[in-house]
């Protein structure tokens, strides 16, 4: 068994594309070993801001034999059609073939046995597919070459059992060189060097100051930068995102301490922490009161003779510069209240088919005051004071600047002109939550204004044909679902979202002229609707997986359209807390059993049972009792569903356990007298009915 390793040297790989390349790396190496029937033992994949390497041990250096099976035509089929696969084949007759039946009927099959070759010659292969077909997001062409890669590609080494793999490979009409080199630190080590093997590679760059595995970069930030912590007596939170960007930047990570100018601290931490985070990739430290300090971490790609001061110096003075910049629009924005700011909303367009800033405002505030109604809010003066001003901040030179902070910025800005804090609030956060870590406010006059914008655009974007497809959501239409799940769950708000989504529907009506004609065939009210609640409740499904729940409790649970979310919830808990004990599970086997029953029949009868059955053809003893509790229980079912009481929906349906067993024991179903059987099975019916006011028990599996 040998090795076979790998690196692809270039100029600098984007660090946002790192990681996605390590996954697509490790899915297309996995698919085309299995594809050359490669055996091995382990993958290792690594990325660095110049390169990509891998090693594959446990590869044979001759591959075994292997049994190639070819699928022929039908066994029915034309003779010319199996004298043409014959020859295909270099077969003589049928009798080197055998019949396999499949799920698309009897088809003729021939296996092929292939002797095992060198494994350098497929390996070769392999380099040449992953090189040819790597999925960069983007890509460019270098050179005079019609080869692309995501950025010009330097160097090519492959080593399979301590030997170079070959002398070159074809890429399209580029011809590039193989070899056993590498080159260390762009700085530090930039000369050439030659390797054996992978742990040779892996001991000569850490020599080059080169650390290969980013998670080696990461460990070694996160020790550096909690030790600058600890000696401060300050707290270091890493932000994973930042983090992952951070060990894409950097080959060789030092963790540098520098300072923020003390001037700035009078600033929001918000615009510090953005600017320093999302501007410039540096880490922040709070105090134990968590509140932002006066310092700073960046992570150097080098270590330096001076410890990094000019490094250090370099950093402060660009943000100094950048602070400068926000510390000056922090003072000139206030010279203009936000009031004044509303009628520049005109000239900004929301989208280009959904009207302006302005008229998404007018439409938010017709929406909040029907939420308002349904949740039965009152204090209608802050709506009306609010609204206009929630997007006002998309005016000022800051949120133009630091454009992740629209909406906090305006929060600043109300309370310094004095404003009612619950309205500075709500500008804030009505655009949470932002993901499904961000925090849902909680605050009424928030939730409204999050919800009515939210939904606003949902509809809208739904209403011109924009809605996601596949992996493509390029207006984060699956994350604004998701906020608005959120919204309603976790503030127990009851609404009917169908009543609410076509009201926002209509609200376009005033924003878009000819309002018909801007949407696309097929988009008519109602079935936009129904696409949005399905979307909504798709949502609302991953959700649920997420936190564990098993899919076929929501394939039991989500049997109609709905649009009361909180209804559901109290359904789908109610029901997996009941179906926990022993006695929710005897209940649902039960319930199966009078849906089976009812599939055979009505599939062998080809019709249905539902309709209304006669009490006075139940002759004996046990479906006559059966019958008394199918009256009193569906009373009660239906009484506790009207109040949403499903704990004690699932506590009714528990009484018809004991009388359905004794009506299964001595009652025959399929009675030799026609209308004795034909009421049996209305009469099933009429009790699955009742089990189907919580839910279908039957896809419930086990």
């Amino acid at each position: 068994m040998a090795e076979f390793f790998c690196e692809l040297l270039s100029e600098e790989i984007p660090a946002r594309m790192q990681k996605n390349a390590r996954t697509f790396l490790e899915k297309n190496l996995e698919e085309n070993l299995k594809k050359y029937f490669v055996p091995f033992t382990t993958i290792k994949i690594y990325t660095t801001p110049r390169r990509i390497s891998f090693a594959i041990n446990g590869i044979p250096l001759t591959l075994p034999d292997s049994i190639e099976e070819k699928k022929g035509p039908r066994i029915d089929a034309a003779q010319t059609a199996i004298d043409g696969f014959l020859k295909a084949n270099n077969l003589s007759d049928l009798s080197q073939c055998e019949q396999r039946q499949t799920d698309k009927g009897n088809f003729w099959f021939i296996k092929i046995k292939k002797h095992g070759i060198k494994a350098s010659i497929v390996l070769e292969n392999l380099i040449k597919d992953l090189l040819l077909n790597f999925a960069w997001p983007k890509t460019m062409r270098f050179g005079e070459q019609s080869f692309v890669w995501v950025r010009p590609l330097k160097n090519i080494l492959a080593i399979f059992d301590n030997k170079i793999i070959t002398n070159f490979i074809e890429l399209k009409s580029d011809r590039f060189m193989i070899n056993n080199e590498t080159v260390g630190h762009r700085f530090l080590s930039p000369s050439s060097i030659k390797v054996k093997n992978f742990e040779d590679y892996q001991d000569k760059l850490q020599k080059s100051f080169v650390v290969v595995d980013p998670e080696t970069r990461k460990k070694i930030i996160l020790e550096q930068a909690t030790n600058y912590a600890q000696k401060l007596n300050l707290i270091f939170n890493p932000d994973p995102n930042l983090l992952d960007e951070v060990i894409g930047l950097v080959e060789y990570p030092v963790v540098l301490l520098g300072k923020i100018n003390p001037e700035f601290m009078v600033l929001p931490q918000e615009i510090l922490i953005t600017s320093m985070r999302h501007h410039q990739k540096y880490f922040v430290l709070f105090t134990k009161e968590q509140k932002l300090a006066p310092y700073f971490l960046v992570v150097a790609n080098l270590r330096t003779e001076d410890d990094g001061q000019t490094i250090l110096a370099g950093n402060e003075r660009v943000l100094k510069a950048r602070l400068n910049d926000a510390q000056f629009f922090w003072v000139h924005d206030q010279n203009i209240k936000l009031a004044s700011r509303i009628h520049a909303l005109e000239k900004i367009v929301f989208f280009k088919s959904l009207g302006t800033m302005a008229q998404k405002l007018e439409r938010i505030k017709s929406l909040t005051y029907k939420l308002a109604e349904n949740i039965h809010y009152k204090n209608i003066n802050k709506i009306d004071h609010v609204i206009p001003l929630l997007k006002a901040d998309l005016t000022t030179q800051m949120v133009g600047e630091f454009p992740e902070l629209q909406g906090i910025i305006g929060k600043y800005y109300a309370l310094n002109e004095g404003l009612d804090t619950d309205i500075a609030e709500a500008i804030a956060e009505h655009y949470a939550p932002n993901g499904p870590s961000d925090r849902c406010p909680t605050n009424t006059l928030s939730v409204l204004c999050a919800l009515a914008d939210k939904i606003d655009t949902l509809v809208g974007f739904f209403a011109i044909g924009q809605k996601p497809t596949g992996s493509k959501d390029p207006f984060a239409l699956r994350r604004t679902a998701l906020s608005i799940i959120r919204l309603i769950l976790e503030n127990n708000i009851k609404i009917k979202l169908n009543d609410i989504f076509y009201y926002a529907y209509w609200g376009y009506e005033n924003t878009l002229q000819n309002f018909d004609k801007n949407l696309p065939k097929g988009h008519q009210p109602k079935l936009l609707i129904t696409n949005i609640l399905e979307f909504i409740v798709d949502r609302f499904k991953v959700l649920l997986k997420e936190k564990n729940i098993k899919h076929d409790y929501l394939e039991a649970i989500f049997v109609d359209q709905y649009d009361d979310l909180m209804n559901l919830q109290s359904r789908l808990y109610a029901f997996i807390d009941f179906i926990k004990n022993d006695h929710g599970t005897i209940l649902i086997n039960t319930a199966k059993r009078v849906f089976n029953i009812l599939n055979i029949e009505e599939k062998k009868d080809n019709c249905l049972y539902d309709t209304q059955y006669d009490e006075f053809l139940l002759i004996d003893e046990e479906e006559k009792n059966l019958h008394s509790y199918v009256i009193k229980t569906e009373k009660n079912i239906l009484s506790n569903q009207k109040n949403e009481n499903y704990k004690q929906v699932m506590e009714n349906l528990l009484e018809l356990q004991k009388p359905l067993d004794l009506f299964f024991d001595k009652i025959k179903v399929n009675a030799a007298d026609s209308s004795l059987r034909i009421n049996r099975l209305k009469f099933l019916s009429k009790i699955r009915t009742i089990f189907n006011i919580i839910g279908d028990f039957s896809k419930i599996e086990g």
